[in-house]
């Protein structure tokens, strides 16, 4: 899935750079629980992007279920 800037900020500097969540929050001027909040979502709306392109692999494309081999 896309993520929005804020939440792309968030993954980038946990992941990539590995700031604190504290470190997050400061650079991006919201509370601890926010960034734990877009965090969550991002890693959600990654996984659920992935998972569709994973079926659309699967099923060529088509909007069906894969069938059994």
């Amino acid at each position: 899935g896309k993520l929005n800037y804020s939440d792309r900020a968030a993954i980038l500097l946990r992941y990539w750079y590995d700031y604190s969540y504290e470190e997050i929050a400061d650079t991006l001027t919201l509370s601890v629980s926010a960034v734990k909040s877009r965090l969550h979502r991002a890693r959600r709306d990654l996984a659920d992007g992935w998972q569709g392109q994973a079926m659309m692999l699967v099923t060529g494309g088509r909007q069906d279920e894969p069938s059994a081999i």
